[in-house]
């Protein structure tokens, strides 16, 4: 696993640095070095979109199903967002245009 890079300059984000460009709601950051404007890759947005639906998946159908108590699933749902939020930084990639989501 490895931090994303500046396409422009090269420059490895520092966690803290990705972590905030990936946690933004707008659609683009911008390079801390070279200040260059940043959108991040179509299957960077995929995957984090993936991850995101599979923990609805696990909180609405698999932990009702199986019978497990609300403390138990409140358990998961934390170590889940914990893994999540220390992941994002790290599956983050940028371009310096913004990519289409749908292919026509």
């Amino acid at each position: 696993m490895k931090l994303p890079t500046c396409p422009n300059c090269q420059h490895r984000f520092t966690w803290r640095e990705a972590y905030h460009a990936a946690a933004k709601t707008k659609r683009f950051t911008y390079c801390p070095n070279c200040q260059t404007t940043l959108y991040p890759t179509a299957n960077s947005l995929t995957k984090s979109a993936l991850v995101l639906a599979i923990l609805q998946l696990v909180l609405i159908i698999l932990l009702p199903s199986m019978d497990v108590s609300i403390g138990i699933a409140i358990l998961v749902l934390a170590i889940y967002l914990v893994v999540f939020v220390l992941y994002l930084p790290f599956g983050y990639r940028y371009k310096e245009y913004e990519d289409s989501l749908f292919k026509l």
